[in-house]
């Protein structure tokens, strides 16, 4: 149901929504079910499942811990807000085209702002999507993100210089900081939530390691077209077969830069012509 629902976000908002970026729409929605689907659960089993005050008491020591240090973190806030609204920062990749456009000369100032506009509301809905991941990480493992829960990215897109985007930046990322004790005790009446944020984390080394690997496989066709295809292939899954000697989000870059290597070598002996 879940895969349906946000399949079918991405082709309402590419249909009739199409100033919106819609990987972070996708992302959004799809954080709301999630968050839906595991609370839902834990109010259901709520008898049977004990509220874990360890763990709370862990999460109190350590917010403390980076509360400690917020002026650390106020002044990089600062920074990252300041220097995005330079037009020299973007923050993530569902804002980076979509800038690239607006800083464009021959764009009017009208248009200019318009794209501004679009850029901080996807890195919004993009922040959005990904606090129970970016929270759960800070609280269990006493460390903040650099940019927080990346909603300075966003005020520095839309602030007029950067001296506001400095003190707004610092004020967003510093009031980020102070509602983590809430987050914290959120989270500890539903584990589910906490949970869920280690899928998240294994379902994006899923999906860095399956994008490595159509990437390098590209790749290799374009050097070499199917004799690139097989030798990277050949190399890939002799890596497998050996037990994984090299990582398997390395691999297919491993295997993709040997093939790059062989097929110079296989050049030099006469026995490959680029085409």
């Amino acid at each position: 149901i879940a895969a349906v629902v946000v399949l079918m976000t991405r082709v309402v908002v590419v249909r009739y929504f199409p100033h919106l970026n819609p990987e972070s729409i996708e992302i959004f929605i799809g954080m709301v079910m999630l968050l839906g689907i595991a609370i839902t659960h834990d109010l259901r089993h709520r008898d049977e499942n004990d509220i874990d005050a360890s763990g709370m008491s862990v999460f109190e020591e350590r917010t403390s811990r980076i509360i400690k240090n917020l002026p650390y973190i106020a002044i990089v806030g600062a920074l990252i807000a300041a220097v995005a609204s330079m037009k020299i920062f973007a923050g993530s990749e569902v804002s980076i085209f979509t800038l690239e456009k607006a800083y464009s000369a021959g764009v009017t100032p009208e248009q200019s702002q318009t794209l501004i506009n679009q850029a901080a509301l996807a890195e919004f809905m993009r922040g959005l999507g990904f606090v129970p991941l970016i929270a759960t990480t800070a609280l269990a493992t006493g460390v903040y993100a650099v940019a927080g829960f990346t909603f300075v990215y966003a005020v520095g897109y839309l602030s007029p210089n950067p001296m506001v985007a400095a003190v707004l930046g610092a004020v967003v990322i510093s009031a980020e900081v102070l509602l983590l004790r809430s987050i914290g005790k959120w989270l500890g009446r539903y584990p589910s939530v906490r949970n869920a944020s280690d899928n998240i984390r294994n379902a994006m080394n899923m999906l860095m390691e399956v994008a490595l690997l159509v990437g390098s496989i590209f790749a290799a066709i374009k050097m070499a077209g199917y004799t690139g295809f097989s030798i990277a292939v050949a190399i890939y899954f002799l890596n497998e077969s050996l037990g994984r000697p090299v990582q398997k989000m390395a691999a297919p870059v491993v295997a993709v830069m040997i093939t790059g290597i062989l097929l110079n070598v296989l050049y030099w002996l006469g026995l490959f012509v680029p085409a």
